[in-house]
């Protein structure tokens, strides 16, 4: 639990996800970049075109979170994130739609305890 999601928490999700584990998370739109300070960029593959169909483990995680399944982790869908971890007593900063340190060190702690 570090605040930075790289390819072992990618893995972790994946894992718990039940999705394909690689480490990355694929076809993530640039533009989504501004809403995820605190991803490293060599676990999150982003395009400017062709990414189509987003990632099954986001899909998953959007399902989890109750949001649209579309596989592409924006503002929306970490706004979802924040509410879930919230709810579940991991989270205690604001729903503001940015996946930083905070969201994401509970995201790994919430992870962990389905390890």
């Amino acid at each position: 639990v570090d605040g930075s999601w790289g390819k072992d928490s990618t893995r972790k999700t994946q894992k718990v996800m039940g999705t394909y584990v690689d480490g990355i998370v694929s076809n993530q739109p640039s533009v989504n970049k501004s809403y995820l300070p605190a991803v490293l960029t060599n676990s999150w593959e982003f395009k400017d075109k062709d990414y189509k169909g987003g990632s099954s483990m986001i899909k998953a995680v959007q399902k989890l979170v109750g949001v649209e399944d579309d596989g592409w982790c924006g503002k929306n869908t970490v706004k979802a994130i924040q509410r879930f971890l919230k709810n579940k007593g991991f989270y205690t900063g604001l729903i503001n739609g940015k996946m930083n340190k905070s969201t994401v060190k509970a995201w790994q702690s919430y992870i962990n305890s389905r390890l």
